[in-house]
Order: structure tokens, then sequence, then C-alpha cells
């Protein structure tokens, strides 16, 4: 609902703006127009994820938004996607709530942190903090923590893996910089050498085995996997299996009201690789492209994946293939 932010962090994806800029969030009119989308595509059980820009600093947009989906879903769960740079008062009020949740950013320690975020070791500190007061108050179940990996930090597989198991998480979803979106602009190495990244996930594999031999800690991608090869369950990823249909399982309303079949689809929108927006709020879904995109979203008619051995517990990403 906003692409206002109060960080500028050296990975961020898509085209954030400065916290003061004018004209980068959800109207009135806007909200208007999800009360008619939802009217006409909410599910009974609905899960609404917040990203940015920094949502918190429009936590009104969140409560606007949660009214809406009352009127049309008995089960509503919220994910705030946010920094923790700064926590209001009226943000907090939120953490609460028994339906509401937090998804943040926490690349290390605050060296770490200073470096891909803050670029203040004193902001780094306070991040940090204030990751560490909601952890403490609400519990481990309130929120979510990601790491992003840059080139420097393919080094220091363990220093980073201690830090989330030291502050309390029983996992960690390892991932390096996303290729897609603006990032690529200031981390164009970090997807260059396969062989370096295979270097550090191994070493991380090694060192969380270490740390099971006394505990319970998991890489999530990799748990992610065995549970789909030995658990026959389906992926935890829903722009991971196969058929990957888009718009069935969620949709992405970006700042303006154009809907996107996925953030990464988004990203490549905003840099002018590929236009794959779907709709807007306005004019409503344009159902022969979404169409064309799920026919093409299917790993069984692959030419990569129709021989794979691995096909069965596999997915698609034809959005990463695009990219």
């Amino acid at each position: 609902p906003t692409l206002r932010c109060n960080l500028n962090c050296s990975y961020c994806q898509v085209s954030r703006v400065d916290e003061d800029a004018i004209g980068f969030d959800w109207t009135p009119d806007t909200l208007e127009k999800l009360d008619r989308f939802f009217a006409e595509h909410a599910a009974k059980k609905i899960k609404i994820e917040f990203q940015g820009g920094e949502i918190s600093l429009r936590p009104d947009l969140i409560r606007s938004v949660e009214k809406i989906a009352e009127r049309y879903s008995n089960s509503i769960e919220i994910v705030a996607c946010s920094n923790l740079f700064h926590i209001s008062k009226d943000f907090e009020d939120l953490f609460k709530k028994e339906n509401f949740f937090i998804s943040t950013s926490l690349d290390g320690n605050d060296a770490e942190m200073m470096r891909n975020r803050t670029h203040n070791l004193a902001a780094a500190k306070r991040n940090i903090k204030n990751i560490r007061h909601v952890l403490d108050t609400y519990g481990a179940e309130k929120i979510a923590f990601l790491p992003t990996i840059t080139e420097d930090q393919k080094k220091r597989p363990e220093e980073l893996i201690k830090t989330y198991f030291d502050i309390g998480t029983s996992g960690i979803f390892l991932r390096p910089v996303n290729f897609m979106g603006f990032a690529r602009k200031k981390h164009g190495e970090a997807k260059a050498g396969f062989h370096e990244w295979e270097q550090f996930y191994r070493r991380s594999l090694d060192y969380i085995y270490e740390l099971n031999q006394t505990g319970y800690f998991e890489e999530f991608y990799v748990a992610d996997l065995i549970r789909q090869v030995f658990g026959d369950e389906s992926s935890a990823l829903v722009d991971f299996r196969s058929p990957a249909w888009f718009l069935q399982n969620y949709a992405v309303i970006d700042f303006d009201g154009t809907i996107y079949p996925s953030d990464e689809a988004r990203m490549l929108t905003r840099t002018r690789t590929v236009d794959l927006s779907v709709g807007s709020l306005g004019s409503g879904l344009d159902e022969d492209k979404i169409a064309a995109l799920n026919s093409t979203a299917i790993h069984q008619i692959n030419s990569d994946c129709m021989h794979c051995a691995y096909q069965p517990y596999c997915g698609i990403d034809i959005i990463d293939d695009l990219s």
C-alpha cells in the first residue's frame, strides 16, 4: 500500500521512495476499489501480507484493509513485512492481535545490518534492539526472520546462522540477493558464481548439523524439499509448485492498484524487462493474460523438466525463468 520507506537497503528489489514522498500511498479511492475486488474474489479464509516500502509508516491502512476483509472473509491472517527500524505506538498496538504477525529482515549481527541496511552502526543496534523487543514481548510465534545473503556474507555462514540460533529461532531460510528488480544493479555479482554459493550452502548445512546435536534448527528450503520427498507434502512456497497457477493462490496489488501474479513479476515490470501486470483494481483482471501465463506454469510439459528424475518433488517458477 505504500512505496515510502525509512531505510535504503543495498539490495532493495523494487523502487522505494523517500519516507516523505507524496503520491506513493493507497488513497481512499484505492480502498473503495479494493472493497469491490474483495467482494468478487475474496476467499472465506484469507491471508493478507503487507509489503512495501515500509508498511509501519501506515498502520491506518492495515486497519482499513482488515475492516474490508472482515466483510467478505470468515478467517483473516495478517502479516506485516516490516524492517522494524521504528515502532510507533499505533503500529505496536497491532502486535497484540492474535491474527497479526510480523516478517522482518535480519542479515546477521549489527555490523552486517549496518552494511546492508542502516548504513549507521547506532541505527543498526537500534534495529536489532527493536527485533529483540518484539521477540521477547510477544513470543517467537509472532515474528519470522529472513536474511538476504550478499557476496561478502558468503565467507561467514557460521556467523549468520549463530546469530539466528542465539536469538531463539528454530531455523533460517538461506537465499542469495534476488537477481530480479533493482538489486541486480548493486549486487550483480551475487549470481555470478554458483560454486561460491554451493560452498556457502554446504558449510551452512554442516554447521546446522552440528547445532542439531544438542537442539533443533533447520534450513527452511532444504527442509521443504525433504518434506516433499519423504512426507508427501506440497511445497510451502506457493510460487514453486506444479501446476503453479497464478491468481489462484495469491495476487499482488501494488501502490497504484496494479495487480501482478507475484512480487517477482512486479519487479520485472518495474525494471521494464517485461510487462507482467494482469490487471488493476479499477479495470479488473486480464483473464486472457492470466491464462497465457498458466498455460506454461506446468513442469510436466516444460522441456527442461519433463525428463527429470526429481520432477515429482519439484515445481516450476516461470517468472524466474523469464528473468
